[in-house]
């Protein structure tokens, strides 16, 4: 599996997002949901979410010709959100880091000169 981290950007130390990330794998019932929250809250922006609501919900069967769940010979349906997901996480490490916003320049309002 080609997992392009470009686009995305780690709100969380890699460590608290793997750790979570593991948990939500190993979760049984909606594990999606779980995983859709956890993107959301842990990398910067939609982009990620985006990415991963596209894909199927399976991942690819084999390129076995003969197989009755091969979608055509030689070809593969894609990365499923499973494949996809700990994909992330276990290369978390290798995610940016979100840049931390301007710190605002005051809490006060700023002052006019008087003329």
């Amino acid at each position: 599996m080609s997992l392009d981290l470009s686009n995305y950007e780690l709100l969380w130390p890699a460590s608290l997002f793997m750790s979570e990330g593991e948990r939500v794998l190993r979760s049984t019932g909606s594990w999606q949901d779980r995983a859709t929250w956890l993107i959301t809250e842990a990398l910067a922006g939609t982009t990620a979410v985006a990415d991963f609501e596209e894909l199927p919900d399976r991942d690819a069967p084999t390129d076995d010709p003969w197989s009755s769940t091969t979608p055509s010979w030689g070809s593969r349906a894609g990365t499923g959100k499973r494949e996809w997901f700990t994909g992330l996480v276990n290369r978390a490490g290798e995610l940016r880091h979100a840049a931390a916003p301007p710190a605002l320049l005051a809490a006060a309002p700023r002052q006019r000169a008087v003329a």
